[in-house]
């Protein structure tokens, strides 16, 4: 598992101080660039891993200066995907949101699915 700890902001609710819809995939995709070093992938320039397909499931308020905890874990790992669940904990200690995200990893050029790189089905592991 790999674990962030944030903080809900301005920016990441609505006007009445909540989190919207939207703000949750952003704070997933905080996590999953927390661990994986993404713009290192990008520079090297083989391959984009693009989310090809996301859900959430809303179970309690997000609520603006909330400190929260997100947890990050490898649902599945495919030849040429990945599949990323998330947890956000809010301070109160509740699942406040349940996030999954499939990633397919494609050859930069030729945007063709291949094989998950080393580079990252090694960290992959780690979690």
């Amino acid at each position: 598992m790999h674990k962030i700890k944030t903080k809900i902001r301005l920016c990441h609710t609505d006007a009445l101080g909540i989190a919207y819809y939207s703000a949750i995939f952003v704070l997933a995709h905080e996590c999953y660039e927390s661990f994986l070093d993404i713009a290192a992938i990008l520079k090297e320039g083989k391959y984009i891993i693009p989310i090809v397909h996301a859900e959430a499931d809303y179970k309690a308020p997000l609520e603006l200066s909330d400190d929260i905890t997100i947890e990050m874990t490898l649902a599945k790992t495919g030849n040429s995907s990945f599949t990323l669940e998330y947890e956000m904990i809010n301070q109160r200690s509740q699942i406040a949101a349940k996030v999954k995200t499939v990633h397919s990893v494609l050859d930069r050029k030729t945007r063709k699915p291949v094989e998950i790189p080393a580079l990252i089905a090694g960290r992959l592991s780690e979690i």
